[in-house]
């Protein structure tokens, strides 16, 4: 659910982009940046992509009902500041994870040799 959100949050600051970016405006990307960042690295999102895809699509319906000019910035600044982050933090989760596995195997092993004194 709070990755729908981050996501959400993302299309919505994707708006109203006329070529003036005010500072509050890139403070806000770049904590859902972070968000998003932490997201992927902390939390088991099982159906992530299929949350993400579901609401870029619901999204971009939703802006092109409205105004079919904010289509292309939203869907950047959401890949931008939601989708790259947040893969960027679930590939280092899976780094530690490996790093974690491999450990825990190690660990394993020199402890079956100590047992059979080879």
């Amino acid at each position: 659910m709070s990755l729908g959100i981050l996501a959400v949050l993302g299309l919505v600051g994707g708006l109203n982009m006329d070529g003036r970016l005010p500072l509050w405006q890139v403070g806000a990307w770049v904590v859902l940046a972070v968000l998003a960042y932490l997201h992927g690295r902390h939390v088991d999102a099982r159906f992530g992509w299929q949350i993400l895809t579901g609401v870029a699509i619901a999204g971009t319906a939703a802006v092109a009902v409205l105004d079919r000019t904010e289509v292309t910035s939203v869907l950047i600044i959401l890949v931008i500041t939601i989708v790259l982050p947040w893969l960027a933090g679930r590939y280092r989760r899976q780094q530690a994870l490996l790093i974690a596995a491999g450990r825990d195997f190690w660990d394993c092993d020199v402890e079956r040799h100590r047992s059979t004194g080879r």
